[in-house]
């Protein structure tokens, strides 16, 4: 993991929050940090690039010595409709059909689908373990590798798809291969 490897961290916290209106992504660690003034590369660019790109935000704050936290914010329609190439090369947005269950006040709630993928086990358990307390969310299945996601998005047919950019063949073409698929889960790109 980035977080050990790089970062040269003693400790590291993951939260995922959802709100009315948006899913925020926070990302903290104790490490070496850099400065992001002289820092080159790290894939911020791409990382604020993409969350832009659905109507979010992404904010990288960090100083040598000091360690970094990553916060992305992404408004919950972005993760409900996920972007689809169209036929004039843009994306489109597409409803993700989620399964209906039964809500405490009666009326219809959407159970989110998910799949984790990352090479490794321990952040898959981590995630799972984030996620099992929520109530609209549905961990159906789990993905070492990039090839190991697209075969099992394409039989579990999950709504969203948890991705590290790092698994086997390339995180970026195992996103485009399951954007491809019908229906296409939305794909949130998480790395480290």
């Amino acid at each position: 993991m980035a977080v050990g490897k790089h970062a040269r961290a003693i400790s590291a916290s993951v939260v995922l929050a959802f709100d009315e209106n948006v899913a925020t992504l926070v990302v903290a660690d104790d490490g070496i940090g850099f400065d992001p003034e002289r820092a080159v590369g790290f894939g911020r660019g791409q990382l604020r690039s993409r969350a832009t790109q659905v109507g979010g935000q992404a904010e990288i704050s960090s100083r040598t010595g000091g360690g970094t936290t990553v916060r992305v914010t992404i408004p919950l329609v972005a993760l409900l409709r996920p972007l689809v190439p169209s036929d004039q090369g843009r994306a489109e947005p597409r409803a993700v059909q989620g399964s209906s269950t039964s809500s405490a006040g009666g009326g219809r709630a959407v159970m989110l689908r998910l799949l984790l993928v990352d090479d490794h086990p321990v952040v898959r358990a981590g995630l799972r373990g984030m996620l099992a307390g929520e109530p609209d969310l549905e961990v159906v299945g789990e993905a070492a590798d990039g090839e190991e996601a697209v075969r099992i998005s394409a039989e579990l047919k999950p709504d969203v798809v948890l991705m590290d950019l790092r698994p086997g063949i390339d995180g970026a073409e195992a996103t485009r291969r399951i954007a491809a698929l019908d229906p296409a889960p939305a794909v949130l790109v998480l790395t480290t």
